[in-house]
């Protein structure tokens, strides 16, 4: 279904799991149908990959809250 909207917008997806992470986005056109892109290569990767997903790691402080996700 085309995008409704009037103006351009990225649509950037976060999976955190709990082993994996993973990432997608899209480019929202007025008029035009959105394609869901699947990021396949992270910063420190040396090529593509099929498995778009990455380890998971999240830091908590000392009373439980998350403070960096990566």
């Amino acid at each position: 279904k085309p995008y409704a909207g009037t103006e351009r917008s990225l649509v950037i997806g976060v999976d955190i799991g709990t082993t994996l992470s993973g990432a997608s986005y899209a480019l929202l056109e007025p008029g035009k149908v959105p394609q869901i892109r699947r990021v396949t290569q992270f910063s420190g990767q040396r090529e593509e990959k099929d498995n778009s997903k990455v380890p998971s790691v999240v830091c908590y402080d000392q009373d439980g809250n998350v403070i960096a996700v990566g």
